[in-house]
């Protein structure tokens, strides 16, 4: 009872935050572009600073990185083709099809980031980081596929050289290369690091609260209610089998398993909208993905605990 306790004070005070950002965005204190600014910054600045001093630090002997990839690549993949054919038995159509597919596959790397680091502190951000490189490619690669095809100056080579100017990406890799050198960072240049990555995690968290769109829940009943069971049960429960096939260590299946628990992230509404998925539906996923979400992560955190 006590680790379930624990649990919750850990992961519930994020959902405060979010509930926080929510809250913000419908008071006149930012308008549409202010909140759009935060966003990039967040993104472009300080979550790269943070992710750049985990890994530039990170102790990675003992972490099975190739079975931990080879075991989310394999959940995402098996994921994508159960997606594939439940949508075609509900008659989906292609944009819907695209929509429930990312919906299932794609997380919420703010959210991610903060319950790693509340659940095992610099340990627990190292491999969030992992998770991260391993599976933004992957979930961009399968997004791209299942939205573009046959659209016009798009495509799968277009989405792995725009991998190379994703900041997140960038950030691990730097810091990868920083931490097989053995360079010893400047300590002042690290210290400034560390001040703007201290601040991702709450203002990553609002940001996630104020892109809820709550009228979209009303909406695309059969959908909405597999893209929930599948990203936010079956997802979990297949990748648990293949984490646990993978003999990782506590820590690395935790977090590994957390992430493929995640809701999809806010960028899959962008994706959606530009590139010929279905808007509205994606909405509604990323927003009943993060309440239910507000369940179902402390209950899995407890119970691996």
């Amino acid at each position: 009872m006590n680790q379930w306790i624990a649990t919750g004070e850990a992961v519930l005070p994020i959902f405060g935050l979010i509930a926080l950002g929510a809250v913000l965005r419908r008071l006149p204190l930012l308008d549409e572009k202010g909140w759009a600014g935060l966003d990039r910054i967040v993104y472009w600045v300080f979550f790269p600073a943070l992710l750049f001093a985990s890994v530039a630090r990170a102790d990675l002997q003992g972490v099975a990185v190739g079975w931990m990839a080879a075991a989310m690549i394999g959940t995402v993949v098996a994921m994508t083709a159960l997606l594939y054919v439940v949508s075609r038995f509900l008659g989906a159509g292609k944009p819907a099809r695209a929509s429930l597919v990312m919906g299932g596959i794609r997380f919420n790397t703010f959210l991610g980031v903060a319950i790693a680091e509340q659940t095992y502190g610099a340990t627990g951000v190292t491999l969030a980081a992992i998770c991260i490189a391993i599976m933004v490619p992957t979930v961009n690669v399968i997004s791209v596929w299942t939205l573009q095809q046959g659209t016009p100056g798009g495509g799968i080579l277009r989405t792995v050289g725009s991998l190379f100017q994703n900041p997140l990406i960038l950030a691990c890799l730097f810091g990868a290369v920083v931490n097989l050198a053995r360079v010893e960072p400047e300590p002042v240049l690290m210290t400034a690091v560390d001040l703007l990555g201290q601040a991702s995690l709450p203002l990553g968290l609002i940001a996630v609260g104020a892109g809820l769109t709550f009228d979209t829940l009303r909406t695309h009943g059969r959908l909405l209610a597999t893209g929930i069971v599948a990203k936010m049960l079956i997802q979990p429960a297949l990748g648990f089998g293949f984490l646990l096939a993978a003999g990782l260590s506590a820590p690395t299946l935790v977090i590994a398993l957390m992430w493929l628990a995640l809701p999809a992230a806010p960028s899959s509404y962008v994706m959606a909208r530009t590139l010929g998925g279905d808007a509205p539906l994606m909405a509604a996923l990323l927003t009943a993905q993060v309440i239910v979400a507000v369940v179902t992560l402390p209950l899995l955190l407890g119970f691996l605990s």
